[in-house]
């Protein structure tokens, strides 16, 4: 399956659910990260469920500190 992620045209052969992809992308921490799907938010109880379909854009934000 062909996702859209930050810009950026990647292939899933397994993952269809945020957690899954977040997992082949090898994010390990799910603190400080947001995730919209076309636009949407998708809060982080509904990552294990929410599945992607083909051609979806994904945009990953991941919080930094700094000052």
């Amino acid at each position: 399956m062909d996702i859209t992620v930050n810009s950026k045209k990647r292939s899933f052969e397994n993952a269809k659910t945020v957690k899954e992809i977040l997992n082949e992308l090898n994010i390990k921490s799910e603190n400080g990260i947001a995730v919209a799907v076309n636009k949407s938010v998708i809060t982080k109880s509904d990552w294990d469920d929410f599945e992607l379909k083909e051609n979806d854009s994904m945009l990953l934000i991941q919080a930094t500190q700094g000052g």
